[in-house]
């Protein structure tokens, strides 16, 4: 080195730097936001890097701080690269990060699996309104839903970043040759925007619409896709029915949840796999892990059958339903889930079931109907509530009360008439008998309350 001298050290540091550079630019994860939200904004995020494993929604997570923030998020592959978009709902100013962990990836030549963290921040402003979705993958019409969300009316200027030799894709979204639409949402109104897909192209394209109001601009990434366009079906949307489940029990214990996948679209889902994070698998197991299809606008029940150890933790995890819907795209939808175990922890919520791992027919119950209810003591089984009693239906158990309440009635009855029969059985005439049993002893009560009180 010392014959380059210092001009010839300065020189190979400026040639090898644009390589160094270049090759961390392209190996390593990208993740591409905004340094800066408004309360309830919708955040868009593009995801690009040299992955190894496919990323799913169980290697993404949000944080404030150092404490977990379940957020509901879509998950969209196009390409080869991915996009997340979230409605920051119920959530207050802060510092927040989003955390890309346990996936592989490459560096160079070198096989990564740290956690990729970017940091944003959600300033006490409340933004102008939001829109849902915040990335289209389509190969038909499609729609954006702008919701407003200030005391007064707001104007959404719609336009295309396109260059002008493309404007033809957003003349065939608005119509009429125009590239520029205004649209005024009123205080908290929900409005629609619809645009038609662009059947001009002969490849599949990236475009890109903003919707700019006064105080806030969104970019959404629209996937115009031409491949099999002809015959394509919609697909369904997954949710879970509750986006956090926090559950305490006792260490040594066992417990259970239900918790409900709903597709909520006006299209089925098929083969969707159901499973839950790594750090949950010793404690949480599954009624059902897959699933060949669930019809439009209906719901299955999953039960959370749950396990504690044997000494106090917290357990975090997620428990995720995903569907495969081709090479590119995937649906999802997640749960998060916190575990503690607490020693002598004594349940108070009447949501909290003692499980049994038999099946009801081996604990020689029964499993009632719809419109049955159980007579006797009733347990939690493997395959649902298990009466050990009897399944009785809408006025059986009734009846039953009936014939016992007559019965006591009539023994009384009966009891009474032998009673007084034997005490005034020398009394003849019948209505001696009656002023005797009933107002001479009313007569003498009376009389010796009044003896009381003076």
């Amino acid at each position: 080195m010392k014959y380059l001298g210092i001009g010839g050290i300065m020189l190979l540091i400026v040639l090898s730097t644009p390589l160094i550079v270049s090759i961390q630019l392209i190996s390593a994860i990208q993740i591409e936001m905004n340094e800066e939200y408004s309360q309830q904004e919708t955040l868009i995020t593009k995801i690009t890097g040299n992955f190894i494993d496919a990323l799913s929604s169980s290697n993404i997570f949000f944080y404030k701080g150092h404490n977990r923030q379940p957020t509901e998020f879509t998950l969209l592959k196009i390409q080869d690269d991915y996009y997340v978009y979230a409605i920051l709902s119920n959530k207050g100013p802060g510092n927040y990060s989003m955390n890309i962990s346990g996936l592989q990836y490459k560096i160079a030549t070198q096989v990564k699996n740290d956690d990729v963290i970017k940091n944003f921040t959600i300033k006490s402003d409340l933004a102008d309104f939001y829109v849902v979705p915040g990335v289209v993958k389509t190969g038909e019409d499609f729609s954006l839903e702008l919701t407003n969300l200030r005391d007064g009316a707001v104007e959404v200027e719609i336009t295309s970043k396109n260059s002008s030799e493309e404007e033809g894709f957003f003349e065939s979204l608005f119509g009429s040759g125009a590239s520029t639409q205004t649209v005024t949402l009123s205080a908290g109104q929900t409005k629609k925007v619809a645009f038609e897909f662009d059947d001009s192209l002969n490849e599949s394209t990236m475009k890109e619409i903003t919707l700019a109001s006064e105080n806030i601009t969104y970019s959404v990434p629209v996937y115009m896709e031409t491949e099999n366009k002809t015959g394509q079906e919609d697909v369904g949307e997954l949710d879970f029915e509750s986006p956090l489940l926090n559950i305490s029990l006792a260490t040594n214990s066992n417990t259970t949840r239900v918790i409900y996948l709903k597709n909520k679209a006006d299209a089925s889902v098929d083969n969707i796999s159901i499973y839950v994070s790594d750090d949950l698998k010793p404690y949480v197991n599954l009624s059902i892990t897959s699933l060949d299809n669930l019809d439009e606008n209906s719901s299955i029940r999953i039960d959370l059958i749950i396990s504690s150890g044997a000494v106090e933790d917290n357990v975090e995890g997620q428990i995720t339903a995903r569907y495969d819907g081709s090479e590119n795209n995937e649906l999802f939808a997640y749960s998060s889930i916190l575990l503690n175990f607490v020693e002598d922890y004594v349940p108070t919520g009447d949501d909290i079931v003692v499980i049994n791992t038999k099946t009801c027919g081996e604990l020689n119950g029964t499993v009632c109907g719809q419109n049955q209810t159980c007579s006797g003591e009733q347990v939690y089984a493997q395959n649902g509530n298990c009466c050990l009693a009897q399944c009785q239906s809408p006025g059986e158990s009734g009846s039953t009360g009936k014939y016992i309440g007559w019965g006591l009635i009539i023994l009384i009855v009966l009891f009474l008439g032998w009673f007084f029969m034997k005490k005034y059985k020398k009394v003849n005439n019948p209505i001696d008998l009656i002023r005797k049993i009933i107002i001479f002893p009313w007569f003498s009560f009376q009389s010796s309350s009044v003896l009381r009180l003076l």
